[in-house]
């Protein structure tokens, strides 16, 4: 189908009116919500269309560059709040200079120096998800015995019945020491094992 110039313009001029309708009625949405959640770097990216809020939370905090959270905070007209997991990974910099990783690679705990004894910390130490074996197995070295798991929590819920599950990985924890491979070989012999890590995953297993 073709079209001439004065209809080619008709529906240029529709659609340019169409999205125009449409960045309007993000910004009146955008107004009068209570709650917007974004990730950090969207709202970096878009922060005039973002905007302050009067509470800034800022989830998976571990994981955020220190920079982007200070910016993300400086949004706020009244409280941040900043939540996660501070003994997990820091963010993650692609960079061999030891002094960008420290610059940019540190997560807003590692900054303030958070342990498990800071008096700024509110301690969530109950889970739901891992099974009770993994728990205690993180729950010493990571966060002083304090993370336990909720009672009740039936280790037969993270079990699909009917699923057949080979040995070793018919146990709630595998620990396989792959320490003395070569972690860039590519051969197929060498890459079983975490292959068969990776399996553990699978329903059949409880998740880690």
């Amino acid at each position: 189908m073709k079209f001439g110039e004065d209809e080619r313009g008709a529906f240029v001029s529709e659609l340019r009116e169409i999205e125009t309708k449409i960045s309007a009625l993000k910004k009146s949405i955008l107004a009068e919500a209570r709650v917007v959640g974004t990730t950090c770097t969207k709202a970096y990216l878009s922060v005039r269309e973002v905007g302050h809020a009067d509470v800034v939370i800022i989830d998976e905090a571990s994981m955020v560059m220190l920079p982007l959270a200070w910016f993300v905070a400086g949004l706020s007209r009244e409280r941040v709040v900043i939540s996660g997991d501070f003994r997990q990974i820091p963010p993650i910099i692609q960079s061999e200079q030891e002094a960008i990783v420290q610059t940019v690679g540190l997560d807003a705990f590692s900054a303030n120096q958070i342990e498990v004894d800071d008096q700024r910390l509110v301690h969530l130490s109950l889970q739901y998800r891992m099974d009770p074996l993994i728990c205690d197995l993180i729950s010493g070295p990571m966060y002083s015995h304090r993370l336990t798991t909720a009672a009740g929590r039936d280790v037969q819920d993270c079990i699909v019945s009917g699923v057949s599950v080979p040995t070793p990985f018919d146990a709630v924890l595998t620990v396989i020491d792959t320490s003395d491979l070569w972690p860039f070989e590519t051969q197929t012999a060498f890459s079983l094992q975490p292959h068969a890590c990776a399996s553990s995953e699978e329903p059949g297993v409880a998740p880690s």
